[in-house]
């Protein structure tokens, strides 16, 4: 799910961020993100201490920049949170029709 940050700190110190999977309809368009010594990528979590990056920096951040009512750019969780959005994404993969002709019925007529 994450990489793994040192051991030494405890959760409460700890934020689940992810940059917003690629998703053009959705307007989430950032595939990749430099902050400070972070790099983030699409649909990705990443383990941050509290220490290392501002809550606020990661919060406030939109998909287009000075555009505030595009879509935020992370999501920023506790760790079960994390794993909830992880199991329901996967849930929804699982559940997608697979080709083109499971989404339509192609036994009716017009």
């Amino acid at each position: 799910m994450a990489r793994q940050a040192p051991s030494s700190s405890s959760d409460k110190d700890k934020m689940y961020v992810r940059l917003k999977p690629y998703d053009l309809g959705a307007g989430f368009t950032t595939r990749r993100l430099m902050i400070g010594k972070f790099r983030f990528f699409a649909g990705r979590w990443h383990i941050v201490l509290k220490s290392d990056i501002k809550k606020h920096e990661l919060e406030e951040r939109h998909q287009k920049v000075n555009h505030p009512l595009s879509p935020l750019m992370f999501d920023i969780v506790t760790r079960k949170q994390a794993e909830d959005i992880d199991a329901k994404e996967r849930r929804a993969r699982e559940n997608a029709p697979s080709t083109a002709s499971e989404a339509v019925d192609l036994s009716s007529s017009r």
